[in-house]
């Protein structure tokens, strides 16, 4: 009797403990079993794709200030840009929308890339392209900006300049190191960075910064640099910025293998616990979700479903 109640109390405990050290492989697990069951059913509890939580996107009106068409030479001086991407609620995601290869700019890109994760917790960007949102992949911030860094190097150099100019309390006094005195240069502020968070008021002065190097109201007669129009009041204004219109082409050639296309297919005519085994079976912590035309419709946050198909189970619901 002794050994059936340490087996009823021990049990259940070890079980919770297993659960909680193997969350990570949780998703290994529904992938082992999805070839051997008809539907979507661990520990008799059952998830469809509608009830799985949903990634918090940054919206998308909110970006249109970054967008080069109807902007100041100068960025917002206002500061208006900057609190909307730093205030509000919690935001997991940008969905960045290519259009027909004239919506975004490479310079806006990158200051999106570089400057927009350190002021808000961003840690996907979702591409896609033509009036219908069609999905072309996801990549991280970083990625995106290295791979721009790469392909148009000014961009990087304006950037540092930035924090160098706008931060600077004067040249470093020389260092001895291995023998040998060293001049490091210009120093930043000692609460600030080129890497890590940065305040509001700072990123705005480093995004007006940044879009002030770019632009020139005369032709600089070169072929890296953009002219852009557009009517204010009735009254068409020009500038020249030092980029280039980024099409889906481009982003796709430029991103390489850091562009991840892998989604899953939302279809009504499939069984809805199907679909979400296939989704839940994704390494990735957050995957896409389209129609079957590849629309994209959404981003799946699989760490939060695994987390809640436990508790569900745990739960006995």
């Amino acid at each position: 009797m002794l050994t059936d109640l340490l087996k009823t109390v021990i049990w259940p405990f070890v079980t919770l403990i297993g659960l909680l050290l193997f969350r990570e492989s949780l998703g290994n697990f529904l992938s082992g079993i999805s070839g051997r069951v008809s539907k979507l059913s661990a520990f008799g509890t059952t998830v469809e794709l509608a009830t799985l939580p949903t990634a918090k996107a940054l919206s998308a009106p909110r970006l249109d200030e970054l967008k080069p068409a109807g902007g100041a030479i100068a960025g917002d001086a206002s500061g208006s840009l900057l609190r909307s991407l730093t205030e509000g609620s919690q935001a997991d995601y940008i969905q960045v929308d290519l259009g027909d290869g004239q919506e975004w700019i490479s310079s806006r890109l990158f200051i999106l890339a570089a400057l927009i994760p350190r002021v808000r917790p961003i840690k996907l960007i979702v591409y896609t392209k033509g009036s219908d949102c069609q999905f072309l992949g996801v990549s991280t911030p970083r990625a995106l900006s290295s791979a721009l860094a790469r392909r148009s190097p000014w961009l990087e150099a304006i950037y540092i300049s930035a924090h160098v100019v706008l931060t600077n309390p004067g040249p470093l006094p020389p260092i001895f190191v291995n023998d040998k005195w060293l001049n490091l240069g210009i120093a930043l502020q000692p609460d600030r960075s080129l890497i890590g968070p940065i305040w509001r008021d700072d990123a705005q002065n480093v995004l007006t910064f940044f879009l002030q190097q770019l632009q020139t109201y005369t032709d600089p007669a070169k072929d890296d640099w953009t002219l852009i129009e557009y009517f204010s009041y009735s009254v068409l204004t020009r500038y020249w910025e030092h980029a280039e219109w980024v099409t889906s082409d481009i982003l796709v050639s430029m991103l390489g293998t850091e562009l991840d296309p892998k989604s899953v297919k939302r279809d009504p005519s499939q069984d809805a616990t199907v679909t979400t085994r296939t989704l839940l079976r994704h390494e990735e912590d957050y995957v896409p979700v389209v129609d079957t035309a590849n629309r994209f419709l959404r981003l799946v946050d699989r760490r939060s479903a695994i987390d809640e198909l436990t508790n569900r189970w745990l739960s006995g619901s």
